[in-house]
């Protein structure tokens, strides 16, 4: 190939060789801003180094393009690569006019003063000075940033409010319109097509790197100078390690667990290494809890340690562990792997693509299998020797000059600058469609009914456009997904109801603190309400303390609304103790299902069962005509067999073992403990059968004590809350489903039973409220208060021994869901529901329930007296 002639700005191309084999590649002139090296808050973390070196490996490259690098007046300069063909220019707001960073920005994109072909925002979320990504111009610039990962909108904080997610928020906005976008991992791909739903082609997977010239293996005999390194950080025997940190989401507090149910002989010859950043405040925590888990002088705190000492100990560690709960790539785990250790890493997000082969996966929420897969390489010198093998030759599939190219494919591309593939934000068809409200918790918030309505939704969006009011302090994710719903925070509903004509409003009431948010506007603005939950004594537990009012409010609204029952009220009330499921299984006995303000308010009441339906001729007869009964809806899934072995493999799970599971919440209330003690007999038989919880654990640790107390800790697993797809994949593996509530119950119907039922697995029910409303033939039910422990024995025994039945009640499931809960059903039901709403609105116009303003000025009257007694 003949030598490359270099091209000045504005010929564009370039010819390489001569004669035949003639051939043009197109030169492009391409601007970076060099923020994300600079960033007081990333530049000396992982995206400043990532960003670092793919910015030097493009200027390494012999491709003729020209380069712009954009750097930040006031930041280091010691990070920013140079190289021959990169120009600098520096970025200064008008400081003085009271200019930020973000209309500066804005600025550079529009008059493009450097006649680039190309602008590459690095690190679209960096706060610096106010910093915004520009806006994706009108003058043909095109326009790429690179995605890290959506931990901002998977992890929100639910306990706080978020004042920079809003921010992040309108980041994804303004990155979304741009011409490509760069991922690190395909994991985080994925992420950005299922939460920002956008078209494959919009995002590409170009990986990540790292300096595979530093992190080298280094296995020569131990030096004095390593000794005394190693000694002076504390560590004195083998040792295991950790580069973490303190975010819950880098599940250190489960690996600390996990090392202290290492069988005793390996405690007591090894150390646990935990190496990164902490303050004195979170040291002393996490010494507290490694003290309450008895591994006190086998865990060593090194702090943050220079790349030096970093590289020492990835090379001389038995093992390198990082069982996150997610990581957009994971660089940990690659730098280890350069170094030649054995990894075992978290089965989950990125960690699975970058270890590969390489290493162990471990189940992250899973303390005991985080356990087991340290233990099979502590235990087991051939597969550790083995790991140590491959992971220098895995790690050498990442590296800077790939992930270079493959950018360059896009920052380079002539396809896109007619504008943004696959966004569309309106158009007539669209805006023939009427608008409703909708008001609900959604993803990520932790909630059934959130996963449910996320579903509605997409069903409800073909005939309306849809306005979502959401509670304060996150942003739901459909929002981000989609043009078409516009997200308004619930406090400005009264405004913007003001000054639109909302076609109806559809409310998703369920039992958590989740919908206290909606409970005001339900009561002023009539509409649909959905009700999840039928008894709601849970949800008036919260809303009442929350606003300081204690038992004062469900005291009124049982006074209130159950008049005839005045005396067994105060008496109850009386006697109840601080316990609040002791209090909501009372008022479920008694029939106080706290819901007729409720259904006093209501448009239309929607309820999932006909059990629902009958409480309300039975208990509440007025209000018959308002309810409706709507299948809850669900997809039907069909699983191959090839599907479900990988899916065992890939969770640890032998071939052949019975799998028992249970999913949603781990809660007594759920019968888990008495399920264990039916599994216990089961396993006497077949020692190989697995019981799986997949949820939330939600009891304070009471089922893991009680497997612990049966002896059966190699049996049980407890998985946590997974992903959607983690959730859906250990359904597919499951061979007999497990859902039991413990009489009474709050009248729910459950997602998780309904899903287990849609991927056509066996599933043992306790015969009441909703439940009983399955056919025989569909599930295998327990008639708790005559049959007790031992009917439950005998349902379970009697599918985990017969594999016919266990096919033939699976089949039978498969085939009822799919006949009466196919989403595509259900959501042309609310159709006809929102539109019946429509008619009577339309008839007798907007109303505010009756007893609204007397409720209003009665808990007035209650918080005040409850703040006086405060002393507030």
């Amino acid at each position: 190939m003949g030598r490359r002639e270099r091209v000045s700005r504005g010929e564009g191309r370039v010819r390489l060789g001569s004669g035949a084999d003639d051939m043009e590649v197109l030169a492009v002139r391409i601007g970076i801003d060099m923020l994300a090296v600079q960033s007081p808050h990333h530049g000396a973390r992982g995206i400043g180094r990532y960003s670092g070196n793919l910015v030097s490996t493009l200027l390494e490259r012999d491709d003729n393009h020209e380069y712009v690098l954009y750097i930040h007046e006031g930041l280091p300069l010691d990070r920013v690569p140079t190289g021959t063909r990169a120009e600098i220019r520096v970025v200064t707001p008008r400081w003085a006019l009271g200019e930020t960073m973000a209309p500066c920005m804005d600025r550079l994109a529009r008059t493009n003063p450097d006649g680039l072909d190309a602008l590459v925002i690095l690190s679209p979320f960096e706060k610096w000075a106010s910093y915004a990504p520009p806006s994706r111009p009108d003058n043909g610039l095109r326009m790429i940033a690179i995605v890290y990962d959506l931990i901002p909108f998977l992890f929100q904080n639910e306990m706080a409010l978020d004042k920079d997610l809003m921010r992040h928020y309108h980041v994804l906005e303004t990155i979304t319109q741009y011409d490509g976008l760069l991922a690190i991992s395909e994991a985080t791909r994925a992420d950005c097509l299922s939460v920002l739903r956008l078209a494959p082609d919009r995002i590409v997977n170009i990986s990540a790197a790292s300096d595979s010239r530093f992190f080298v293996p280094d296995r020569s005999p131990e030096s004095a100078k390593v000794g005394n390194a190693l000694a002076g950080l504390g560590i004195m025997k083998p040792f295991l390690l950790n580069v973490g940190g303190l975010d819950a989401r880098k599940n250190t507090w489960k690996l600390i667990e996990a090392f202290a149910s290492l069988p005793a002989r390996l405690r007591e010859t090894h150390q646990l290494v935990l190496t990164f950043m902490s303050n004195a405040w979170a040291v002393t925590y996490m010494e507290e809890h490694i003290k309450e888990c008895g591994v006190e002088g086998s865990v060593v705190l090194t702090g943050e340690v220079s790349d030096s000492i970093l590289r020492m100990l990835y090379q001389r560690c038995e093992l390198f562990t990082l069982p996150s709960l997610y990581e957009g790539f994971g660089l940990p785990l690659l730098e280890a792997m350069h170094c030649g250790a054995a990894v075992v890493g978290g089965n989950n997000s990125s960690q699975i693509e970058v270890v590969g082969e390489a290493g162990l996966l471990a189940e992250a929420c899973d303390a005991n299998d985080i356990a087991a897969k340290l233990a099979m390489v502590l235990d087991d010198q051939a597969l550790k020797q083995r790991l140590r093998r491959l992971a220098p030759e895995r790690a050498k599939a990442f590296h800077w000059g790939r992930t270079a190219g493959l950018a360059l494919e896009v920052i380079g591309g002539e396809g896109s600058r007619g504008g943004p593939k696959g966004r569309v934000r309106f158009d007539r068809g669209h805006l023939r469609k009427p608008t409703i409200a909708f008001f609900s918790p959604l993803p990520p918030r932790k909630s059934g009914v959130a996963d449910y309505s996320a579903f509605l939704l997409e069903e409800l969006r073909k005939e309306y456009r849809i306005d979502i009011f959401h509670d304060a302090g996150y942003v739901p994710e459909p929002a981000l997904a989609r043009d078409e719903y516009m997200s308004c925070d619930s406090r400005l509903f009264d405004r913007v109801a003001a000054a639109k004509d909302y076609h109806a409003i559809v409310y998703q009431m369920g039992n958590s603190r989740y919908h206290s948010y909606m409970y005001p506007i339900m009561l002023r603005h009539k509409g649909l309400i959905t009700l999840h939950d039928f008894c709601l004594a849970g949800f008036y537990q919260h809303y009442g303390h929350s606003r300081g009012l204690g038992r004062g409010l469900i005291a009124d609204e049982l006074r209130e609304w159950h008049p005839e029952d005045r005396e067994a009220i105060d008496e109850a009330l009386r006697g109840w103790s601080q316990n609040g499921d002791e209090i909501a299984r009372d008022c479920a006995r008694n029939g106080w299902f706290l819901n007729r303000r409720l259904l006093d308010a209501a448009q239309l009441m929607v309820v999932h069962s006909p059990w629902c339906e009958e409480q309300v001729k039975r208990g509440s007869p007025a209000f018959t005509e308002k309810v409706a009964v709507i299948p809850q809806g669900v997809q039907p899934r069909r699983t191959t067999a090839a599907e479900r072995l990988a899916i065992r493999e890939r969770y640890s799970l032998a071939k052949d073992a019975l799998v028992v599971a249970s999913f949603g919440f781990v809660h007594p209330d759920k019968m888990s403990p008495q399920a264990l003690d039916a599994f216990a007999e089961i396993v006497r038989k077949n020692s190989s059968a697995v019981f799986v919880f997949v949820g939330e654990e939600a009891d304070g640790g009471e089922v893991r004590r009680h497997a612990s107390a049966l002896g059966l800790n190699q049996n049980v697993r407890f998985l946590g809350r997974q992903p959607a797809e983690g959730f859906a994949a250990m359904m597919a593996v499951t061979d007999v489903g497990v859902n039991l509530r413990l009489p009474p119950t709050n009248g729910e119907t459950s997602a998780a039973l309904l899903n287990l039922l849609a991927a056509g697995i066996p599933t043992v029910v306790t015969d009441v409220a909703t439940f009983s409303d399955y056919p025989d033939a569909v599930v295998q039910k327990v008639r708790w208060e005559t049959e007790g422990q031992e009917g439950l024995l005998r349902a379970m025994r009697g599918l985990a021994e017969d594999a016919g039945a266990r096919e033939s009640l699976g089949k039978a499931a498969w085939a009822y869901v799919d006949a009466l809960h196919e989403w595509s059903r259900v959501g042309k039901v609310y159709v006809e529901a929102i539109e019946r709403c429509r008619e009577e609105i339309a008839s007798t116009g907007p109303t505010i329930s009756r007893k609204y303003k007397d409720m209003l000025i009665r808990s007035s009257s209650t918080e005040r007296r409850a703040r006086s007694a405060s002393g507030h």
